[in-house]
């Protein structure tokens, strides 16, 4: 395969040294490490959390190395190369790490959760690659006073099915995650996936909850899980994302109990209010059943992620 590179290009090589030897797994210990270089650009993108990479890193075979200070993680099975954490590198550098990953097989060479900022810092980035932006991969980020207010005609039924599921469940009860509730509120996971279509990412999730539930003491994440009686219907999972946001990575309800999900999203508005200003829950993957709950909820902002693709004749 040749790469489209001119002489200038060639001689300019920046000869950033990659060994895929030397990549690994994310592994807990790691945090501290992640943390650091999460924080330089202080993203508020749901990619960007030490929580997201670890528990579900097993399902998609995330591997991670430092080059020159900055973290590089690719997957295995999605074949791509995140954006690296920390400064940014130029692209002619995002080239060259590219090519390192497509002249080994590792990856096609392309780059995912690339930040609207990057490509407008760049002119020459269409040098190297080609742009490219899809809405299935943008995330939803809410303001929290409007998670907790469900102000306007437009939420109204919001406010609606929370009433309507105190008032048919006086003996409802929120209760705050612990490490001796992590594995109800896991069985109660896996129990409500058991009703969608199957699907592979179904599998990942399912990884992924294990994940998040088996090291729930050990990681930064909080939760709420909501029972009626003795029975849990309800249950979200959320951590800091940034600075002035909190990211939502697991949200459930069961469809047993009419205004459960409205409920559990407003519970975690109102925990979470006076901690930050925006709440960000992740993104619809395109699934249209999804994107319409998502979107009922009148977001503040989509958080654009771009898609680097190397540039080949």
């Amino acid at each position: 395969m040749q790469f489209n590179r001119d002489k200038q290009d060639i001689q300019d090589k920046i000869m950033i040294n990659l060994d895929i030897t030397g990549f690994k797994p994310v592994e807990l210990s790691d945090k501290t490490v992640f943390d650091k270089h999460l924080a330089i650009l202080n993203r508020m993108s749901c990619e960007c959390n030490f929580n997201n990479l670890f528990c579900w890193g097993e399902a998609y075979l995330t591997r991670w190395n430092i080059i020159r200070d900055r973290i590089i993680l690719f997957s295995e099975q999605e074949r791509s190369i995140q954006m690296p954490l920390g400064e940014y590198f130029t692209p002619a550098e995002m080239a060259e790490i590219a090519d390192y990953f497509i002249e080994r097989d590792y990856s096609s060479g392309s780059f995912f959760d690339v930040p609207e900022e990057y490509i407008q810092a760049f002119s020459d980035i269409e040098q190297y690659f080609e742009v490219s932006c899809t809405a299935d991969n943008f995330d939803y980020i809410y303001l929290t006073s409007d998670l907790l207010e469900l102000g306007g005609a437009k939420l109204s039924k919001k406010r609606n099915l929370i009433k309507q599921f105190e008032r048919e469940h006086p003996d409802h009860r929120v209760v705050t995650i612990s490490h001796a509730s992590a594995r109800e509120t896991l069985k109660l996971a896996l129990r409500l996936n058991t009703f969608l279509e199957h699907s592979h990412f179904l599998l990942e999730e399912n990884s992924a909850l294990h994940k998040a539930f088996t090291y729930f003491d050990k990681l930064d994440i909080e939760g709420l899980i909501v029972f009626v009686g003795d029975e849990p219907v309800a249950f979200t999972v959320f951590s800091r994302q940034n600075s002035d946001s909190y990211d939502v990575h697991f949200e459930k309800a069961s469809r047993d109990f009419k205004g459960a999900s409205q409920f559990i999203n407003h519970e975690t508005a109102k925990l979470l209010s006076g901690r930050c200003r925006y709440i960000n829950r992740e993104q619809d993957l395109g699934l249209p059943g999804l994107r319409k709950a998502k979107q009922s909820y009148a977001p503040a902002l989509m958080l654009k992620r771009y898609t680097l693709n190397r540039i080949t004749i």
